[in-house]
């Protein structure tokens, strides 16, 4: 037997939503997350416009090296039908999380987001090590 919970979203939830679903004031909220998270990102060493730049250009001149596409059909399956959360808009990518800027950046993200977990986690382990814990942490 399985027991179920039935709860509606609270008011201040329910606000938000409502204030999301105004598409020119969820716009403006998600850019303004991303910009936070990027500069997070980059005030604790994870230089995410960089490394987003390299990876897509995989060091050429390139803005997107060609190779990805090639690769992505070499893989692509018809056949395949993904579940319509990784499709639909997420967080900061319109079109959601199976697009390039979604895969481009989803190790930077990372990264941000938990360092402060990895720091905190590696400091239990190895107290001696100081500053190198963050170093530590981005080499994993």
């Amino acid at each position: 037997m399985t027991a179920t919970l039935k709860t509606t979203p609270r008011l201040a939830s329910r606000l938000v939503n409502g204030i999301l679903a105004i598409k020119p004031l969820a716009a403006f909220a998600k850019h303004q997350a991303r910009s936070m998270m990027i500069k997070r990102a980059e005030s604790i060493g994870v230089y995410w416009r960089q490394e987003v730049q390299i990876l897509r250009s995989r060091g050429s001149q390139a803005e997107f090296a060609p190779e990805w596409e090639t690769e992505l059909a070499q893989v692509k399956n018809p056949n395949l039908t993904y579940p319509n959360y990784y499709l639909c808009p997420f967080h900061a990518y319109d079109q959601g999380n199976m697009s390039w800027e979604a895969a481009m950046e989803v190790e930077v993200a990372a990264h941000a987001v938990h360092a402060k977990i990895c720091k905190m986690q590696a400091q239990k382990e190895m107290p001696c090590c100081g500053k190198a814990i963050t170093t530590f942490c981005r080499s994993r």
